[in-house]
C-alpha cells in the first residue's frame, strides 16, 4: 500500500506543506523537519535540519518535545522562537551520538549556517541519510553504505547548471569599487559568505537591521560579527531582505549615503541562473543604479545532485522537495549507472 506520492507505507511520510516532504523513519520514533502539526502521536524525537521557516514552521514557545539540531540552530530556536532551552538539544558535528538506541551523526550540509544532514543507523543496521537542504561538495564523502537517501531536490532539473559557490563569489567581488554603495539581498539566514567576501575585499562594514543582527549574533562567527553595524550611514554594504530589492528602495538608500555616487544591488539566488548569461550578470541599469543577478545558490545544482547520488550509491532516493514522480526518472538513471 502506498501514499498518494507512491512511497510505500513501510517508510511513513507526513506531507506538511505543498513543497517540502518531512518524514518519520521506519524502526524509530524520529521525524525530521516536522513541526507544522505540533506533537505527532508516536513520535518522541524531533530533528531540525536548519533554521529556515519552511523547515521549522509550526515550532514555537509552546512546543514541549525533544528537539535535536546543531549548536547554531539551537541558538536560533531558543533566541528567535522562544522555545524553552530544556527541549533543545545541540548535537556536535561529525560525532556519533546514540538517541533512543539509534546512532545519529550530524554532518555539515553546506547550506546556511548551522545546517546539517542527519545520518541515522537503526538497531537493525539500516542507514538513512536525510540531507535537509544542502549544497553538495566532495567533502561530504566518504559515507558509509546508505539504504535510503532523503535528498534536497530544489534544483533537480538539467537547466540548473550554476557554478560552484566559490566561482560565483570570485565573479561577484570583481564588482567591488570604492565609489559604490552595495545593497545585497538575503534571507533571515543565508548568503553570509557572499557579503562577507565583499566586506573583505572592500574592507568595509556591513549594515544589518537590529533584528538581523540578533540572528547573526547566534552564529558565533567572530569575523562576521565584528564587521556588522546597525547604522547604515557607517557602512558601504547594506544587507536587506530579498523583498527590499526594489528600485525605489534602492534609490532611497543611495540618497541617504552621499559619500557614494552610485549603487550596485545584488540578488544572490540560484533562480537568477541562465545558461545564456554569466553567473553574475547585469539585469538592469538606470542612472546610478545597477542591478545584478548573482547565481549564488545554497542548494545543489543538477550536476551536483547527480554526483551526490552516484557517489553515495544509496539503495533508494526519496525527494524532499516537490513531487517524487517529477524526479523519479533521474534517480533511476543515476542509480542504474552503478
Amino acid at each position: 500500500m502506498s501514499l498518494a506520492c507512491g512511497i510505500p507505507l513501510s517508510i511513513p511520510f507526513l506531507y506538511v506543506c505543498k513543497v517540502h516532504v518531512t518524514c518519520s523513519l521506519a524502526e524509530t520514533t524520529f521525524c525530521v523537519d516536522a513541526f507544522r502539526n505540533g506533537a505527532i502521536p508516536g513520535m518522541t524525537s524531533y530533528f531540525l535540519s536548519h533554521f529556515h521557516s519552511d523547515h521549522y514552521a509550526g515550532l514555537n514557545r509552546h512546543f514541549d518535545q525533544p528537539i535535536f539540531c546543531s549548536k547554531v540552530t539551537a541558538n536560533l530556536v531558543v533566541r528567535m522562537l522562544a522555545v524553552s532551552r530544556q527541549w533543545v538539544n545541540a548535537l556536535p558535528l561529525n560525532e556519533m551520538c546514540v538517541i533512543k538506541g539509534v546512532k545519529v551523526t550530524l554532518l555539515d550540509a553546506n547550506h546556511c549556517p548551522g545546517s546539517v544532514m542527519f545520518l541515522f543507523e537503526t538497531a537493525s543496521g539500516r542507514r538513512y541519510l536525510h540531507s535537509g537542504d544542502c549544497r553538495y561538495t566532495p567533502t561530504f564523502l566518504p559515507l558509509p553504505p546508505i539504504d535510503i537517501l532523503f535528498l534536497d531536490t530544489t534544483y533537480c532539473r538539467p537547466e540548473y547548471a550554476f557554478p560552484p559557490q566559490e566561482a560565483v563569489i570570485s565573479e561577484a567581488i570583481k564588482l567591488a569599487r570604492r565609489d559604490a554603495l552595495f545593497v545585497c539581498g538575503s534571507y533571515t539566514l543565508g548568503k553570509e559568505r557572499l557579503f562577507l567576501a565583499l566586506s573583505h575585499v572592500l574592507n568595509a562594514s556591513i549594515y544589518v537591521s537590529k533584528q538581523k543582527r540578533i540572528v547573526l549574533d547566534c552564529l558565533e562567527d567572530k569575523d562576521l560579527v565584528q564587521r556588522l553595524k546597525t547604522d547604515p550611514a557607517l557602512c558601504q554594504i547594506h544587507v536587506v531582505p530579498m523583498g527590499h530589492l526594489k528600485e525605489q528602495l534602492i534609490r532611497q538608500r543611495l540618497a541617504s549615503a552621499p559619500r557614494y555616487s552610485r549603487v550596485i544591488a545584488l540578488r544572490p539566488t540560484g533562480w537568477t541562473h541562465s545558461s545564456k548569461q554569466s553567473p553574475v550578470h547585469l539585469q538592469w541599469e538606470r542612472g546610478p543604479v545597477s542591478f545584478y543577478g548573482v547565481a549564488y545558490s545554497e542548494h545543489s545544482s543538477f550536476a551536483e545532485l547527480k554526483e551526490f547520488v552516484e557517489q553515495v550509491r544509496p539503495g533508494r532516493v526519496v525527494a524532499t522537495v516537490g513531487s517524487q514522480a517529477s524526479v523519479k526518472h533521474w534517480f533511476q538513471e543515476w542509480l542504474a549507472s552503478r
